[in-house]
């Protein structure tokens, strides 16, 4: 897998957890790795990768350890903004991780209430590489617009030297398919040596 490998998952600043054993706080940042298999649109591409596992960590702000539930910023939802519980934002998921922040910009009780303002105001437009769930997270706790994900999966590609902008025309799948192509060609190419 890519995006869950160990390096990938220190690259990202995670932190794995169980979350049976985990003592949720109010506003922790949690995330959750959902494995995706390629599409039908990758069914043709030249080099065989059906069979490799593409996935991508999505990213909520936990409202605490009582309530167990996950204020989020998906695609799926038309108002984009969403509350779950515990769940329905981890369905389908293989990993649990949480991201340690310092929370110096706002307090813990502040992101919250951020967060719900967010939920009821729910102005935002979601884009895969522009404004994504890490970067609503990210943006409350520690007031940048940022996300690591997206920002990891471009740098392979520069690294690899395929065109992000094309790649986004397949969305976050697309972007990560491609670095998949693109490590598959790298190991094939150092391998005939």
């Amino acid at each position: 897998m890519y995006l869950d490998s160990k390096k990938k998952i220190e690259e990202l600043g995670i932190r794995l957890i169980d979350p049976d054993t985990y003592d949720f706080k109010i506003a922790d940042h949690v995330c959750v790795y959902i494995p995706k298999t390629p599409s039908e649109k990758f069914k043709n591409i030249p080099v065989k990768i059906p069979s490799l596992p593409l996935g991508f960590w999505h990213h909520g702000l936990c409202c605490g350890r009582d309530d167990h539930g996950v204020i989020r910023f998906i695609s799926q939802n038309i108002k984009g903004i969403t509350y779950d519980d515990i769940q329905t934002f981890s369905e389908g998921c293989i990993k649990w991780g949480i991201i340690d922040h310092k929370y110096e910009i706002n307090s813990r009780a502040e992101c919250l209430k951020m967060a719900i303002c967010c939920y009821f105001n729910r102005t935002n437009e979601y884009d895969p590489k522009n404004n994504n769930c890490e970067h609503f997270v990210n943006r409350i706790i520690e007031g940048k617009h940022e996300s690591k994900q997206v920002n990891v999966v471009k740098d392979d590609l520069i690294e690899h030297g395929l065109n992000f902008a094309s790649s986004l025309f397949f969305g976050v799948a697309g972007v990560i398919a491609s670095t998949t192509v693109a490590n598959i060609i790298k190991q094939k190419n150092n391998s005939s040596k």
